[in-house]
């Protein structure tokens, strides 16, 4: 799929006309090279974003899994006394799996795009965190 400036202003991007303008022109509409460039800008936000408005309801559930699989340890280094991104992440694994049977995936998927930007802010997840979280991504999306 090709990232164009109307697919984004359907989407609602919060970027600018000028974002929205480049994306479609000198980045060519590639979704491999918007990531690419928006992770180098330090951009993860909007690469989430993009990611997770181009996933189908069960990627961006396996997306936000993987996430938080990836920050989880990270936070619980931090605090190790603190139990509630665990806990959390638990309801959601399982609210997920529940959604996805009874067919309510759009909720999931919805809940799983804003758990995977959660997740690194949950551990202010270092930069190759981040990075690794959108190759996944991307991976996904291939």
């Amino acid at each position: 799929m090709k990232i164009t400036k109307k697919w984004l202003e359907e989407k609602r991007a919060c970027c600018s006309e000028n974002d929205m303008d480049r994306a479609e022109k000198e980045l060519k509409g590639d979704v491999k090279l918007i990531t690419d460039t928006l992770l180098k800008e330090d951009r993860f936000n909007d690469a989430n974003w993009l990611l997770t408005k181009l996933m189908n309801k069960k990627q961006c559930v396996e997306y936000a899994v993987f996430a938080a699989k990836q920050v989880l340890g990270v936070f619980e280094k931090k605090h190790p006394n603190d139990k509630k991104p665990r806990k959390a992440a638990a309801y959601a694994y399982a609210y997920a799996a529940y959604a996805a049977a009874a067919a309510y995936a759009a909720n999931a998927a919805n809940a799983a795009s804003y758990a995977a930007n959660a997740a690194s802010y949950a551990a202010a997840a270092a930069s190759d965190v981040k990075t690794k979280i959108i190759k996944y991504g991307i991976k996904i999306l291939n």
